[in-house]
């Protein structure tokens, strides 16, 4: 097991995947109790807050529209998806995609950008050269919560729908995670 803090910050974003909201809740408490002075997210929206009447967060989450950047030969990799917002498509995509690109040969990636960005998009479209046999594509969401905490667990938000748009195994993964890095990220 993972020392705590970090056991607790783990255990709460596996079950806000799992969708179990009151165990996620209790886990980020827990995670903000034990490092008051972290760096990053200690805390989530709780989906169930925002809508009051109780309908499915499909009745007033806005809908994403898909772009095909790159194309690239069938593949049987998972989809790793990789949410984030301009500055940290700025400042970590290029190395990003150049250690990505060490791992695997080819595959399919999908960027998500918080925020209707066509720098990103751009630093995206050109980053596409680096992974030439992979599949690129894009979604942009429009900035209504603009805090860590959102940028930090935003796309688990959106985990649902990209399970079933992607009909397979996704890798979620952050941007300034530098796929075995030897020195910090």
């Amino acid at each position: 097991l993972a020392p705590s803090p970090y056991r607790h910050m783990i255990a709460a974003r596996f079950f806000y995947s799992c969708e179990n909201y009151d165990e996620t809740l209790n886990e980020f408490k827990l995670y903000s109790v034990a490092s008051p002075a972290t760096r990053g997210a200690s805390t989530y929206i709780d989906y169930r807050s925002i809508n009051e009447n109780g309908s499915e967060i499909s009745d007033f989450w806005p809908k994403l529209s898909y772009k095909t950047l790159q194309t690239a030969p069938a593949s049987t990799e998972p989809v790793i998806i990789v949410a984030a917002n301009e500055r940290y498509f700025s400042l970590y995509l290029r190395r990003y995609l150049e250690n990505a690109a060490k791992i695997y040969h080819s595959g399919r990636i999908h960027f998500h950008v918080f925020g209707r960005s066509q720098q990103a998009e751009e630093l995206i479209s050109t980053g596409c050269s680096i992974i030439p046999q992979y599949e690129v594509t894009l979604s942009f969401e429009e900035e209504s919560i603009v805090h860590p905490f959102f940028f930090a667990t935003g796309r688990f938000l959106r985990l649902r729908e990209w399970c079933n748009r992607f009909e397979g195994p996704i890798i979620l993964t952050d941007i300034d995670n530098l796929w075995g890095q030897s020195r910090p990220g």
